[in-house]
């Protein structure tokens, strides 16, 4: 067997062998025991009903195995291209669709529209666009490569909900408010976030942030509705209601 060490053989040790060299190959001049990566691996199926099943969450088991479809198109393409570090479908099901599930929780029946703000793989709009097919989703991200991503997987997988577009954020809220929720994570770690953010929101709509700790200051008359973990460690899910007037005054602290 080309590459495969002979072991000698001894009383009773036939299984053994044939096992030891299924799975020990020679690198380098070292010997590695390669495990079934299975083994180690979470599945995006599974990553996606566990999540569901952590926060009691209504999923239809078809709505499930598409998230698990679309993790597992989306990782490997978006970490070949620069786009995400999760390489591994389970990964970022886990890590990336996994918040967005806990998101969607929150988003009511009287909600139309969501924007996700930098949305890099798209991952997490495509993910909300999926379990909410009833909501526009538009995945907002300055780079161009990034919109052309998204937008082939959106019609890979049937997404007419989801839409692109190609703006920062400052340039994307030049036209005024019109989203209904406004979706970012990992964007900045100051207070000045949210009322960028808020710029995006319609009025009377409500701003979503993941990080890993809450704003300790928001702009006058945010109102801080949800402060809940997520399914990732030490992820934290902030929701803020906008304010349907524009509201005066000094920057009130968040409990």
């Amino acid at each position: 067997m080309c590459g495969v060490r002979t072991i000698p053989t001894e009383p009773n040790t036939t299984n053994i062998r044939a096992c030891f060299e299924e799975n020990v190959l020679r690198f380098g001049g070292r010997w590695r025991i390669m495990l079934p990566m299975q083994a180690a691996q979470t599945t995006a199926t599974s990553a996606i009903t566990r999540v569901a099943q952590q926060f009691e969450l209504p999923i239809e088991q078809a709505q499930i195995e598409a998230c698990g479809s679309l993790a597992e198109w989306v990782a490997p393409a978006a970490a070949k291209l620069g786009l995400t570090r999760f390489a591994d479908a389970g990964d970022l099901a886990d890590n990336l669709m996994g918040p967005a599930i806990c998101l969607t929780a929150h988003i009511g029946a009287e909600c139309r529209s969501v924007a996700d703000i930098g949305a890099g793989s798209g991952a997490l709009g495509l993910a909300i666009g999926l379990l909410r097919p009833d909501l526009s989703v538009s995945l907002l991200d300055r780079g161009e490569r990034v919109c052309h991503f998204i937008d082939l997987a959106a019609k890979r997988f049937g997404l007419a909900n989801c839409n692109t577009v190609c703006a920062d954020m400052r340039t994307g809220a030049s036209g005024g408010g019109k989203y209904d929720m406004v979706a970012a994570r990992a964007l900045d770690s100051g207070d000045e976030l949210v009322g960028e953010l808020a710029a995006l929101a319609a009025k009377g709509g409500r701003i979503a942030v993941f990080g890993t700790s809450s704003r300790k200051c928001l702009p006058p008359g945010l109102v801080q509705e949800i402060h809940q973990e997520t399914n990732v460690v030490g992820l934290w899910l902030d929701i803020y209601r906008v304010p349907q007037h524009q509201a005066d005054g000094d920057c009130p602290q968040v409990r």
